[in-house]
């Protein structure tokens, strides 16, 4: 898979302590910023985020984008596959998982009122840095969440291109929307050396960034909050 995340990147991470089913760290934002909300979730990978924020937190719609059409693909796929399971008047996993295999996914009809899930949420093919800025507020959003992609931003595109990605989520944003940010380390198992050496002996871009790249990158992880605030313009 191009730029980094192999498929079901986030699946493989922790879940929910909850016992909701869902990636662990939904658990943590709040549900203000999810509920009746329209969010973007940016990288949105195999679409596990985004089918948790679609059928738990109740949003008014989540659009997943992926720069990566093989992982778009296969987020569509789970959104048909968890659409079949939806029974009368909405109630999640109303059939059995064995159904949809067994049969195949049922179609998603589109008829009033298209409203919840799976009507919510929606996946695309997307770079994000070069998609057009929406100028309609109403296609703007109110929550941009970007969890464990600024590293394979920054590898990829550098400073400029992750400065860049900064600016991007604030004009999508509607005024008093909220970027719901998760950078990963510099150092250590899930850093920026693995990136870079994932980068080199795989192949997975088609511009592979090297060590010396790595080493030509000025803005860290822990700039980034200040950078956000005191250049972009957000709020702490």
């Amino acid at each position: 898979f191009c730029v980094g995340n192999y498929a079901f990147y986030y699946g493989r991470r922790r879940r929910s302590d909850r016992g909701l089913g869902i990636d662990g760290r939904l658990s943590r934002v709040p549900v203000s910023e999810l509920r009746g909300r329209r969010v973007l979730d940016v990288g949105c990978n195999a679409g596990e985020v985004a089918l948790g924020v679609a059928t738990v937190f109740g949003p008014a719609h989540v659009e997943g984008v992926d720069i990566d059409p093989k992982l778009v693909v296969k987020a569509n796929a789970a959104l048909a596959q968890a659409a079949s399971k939806v029974g009368p008047d909405g109630v999640l996993d109303y059939f059995p998982t064995t159904a949809p295999t067994l049969l195949g996914p049922l179609p998603i009809v589109h008829a009033p009122p298209e409203t919840g899930f799976p009507h919510n949420v929606s996946f695309r093919l997307s770079n994000f840095l070069t998609d057009p800025v929406p100028t309609n507020q109403d296609d703007k959003f109110d929550t941009v969440l970007a969890l464990s992609i600024t590293k394979w931003i920054h590898v990829r595109y550098g400073d400029a291109g992750l400065k860049l990605f900064f600016q991007k989520c604030w004009s999508v944003l509607r005024k008093g929307g909220a970027l719901i940010l998760e950078p990963q380390s510099w150092e250590g198992g899930r850093g920026y050396d693995k990136a870079v050496r994932k980068n080199e002996s795989v192949g997975l871009c088609p511009t592979n960034v090297s060590a010396a790249k790595k080493a030509r990158l000025k803005l860290r992880p822990e700039d980034f909050p200040t950078y956000l605030v005191e250049v972009i313009g957000f709020a702490s």
